[in-house]
């Protein structure tokens, strides 16, 4: 059986640069506003924003999801 890197699947990097946070795992301003008018709760925000953002990539498998990509999705 092939490993992952042998695949087409893309992975989340172990490592994220402060670069790619702002670039790519930062939401926007109507991100945020989109989630706040499809969720009542906090953590249902946080939920939706972790998912829209990484599935905005090229189909991340969700167990690789890093806690500094969850920690950006919190609402400032």
């Amino acid at each position: 059986m092939p490993t992952i890197h042998d695949t087409a699947y893309p992975r989340l990097k172990s490592s994220i640069s402060e670069k790619e946070l702002n670039e790519i795992h930062t939401p926007t301003a109507d991100e945020f506003d989109l989630s706040h008018s499809l969720t009542n709760s906090t953590a249902m925000r946080i939920g939706f924003l972790v998912l829209l953002k990484t599935f905005q990539r090229p189909l991340h498998p969700m167990g690789g999801v890093r806690r500094t990509i969850v920690g950006r999705k919190r609402p400032r």
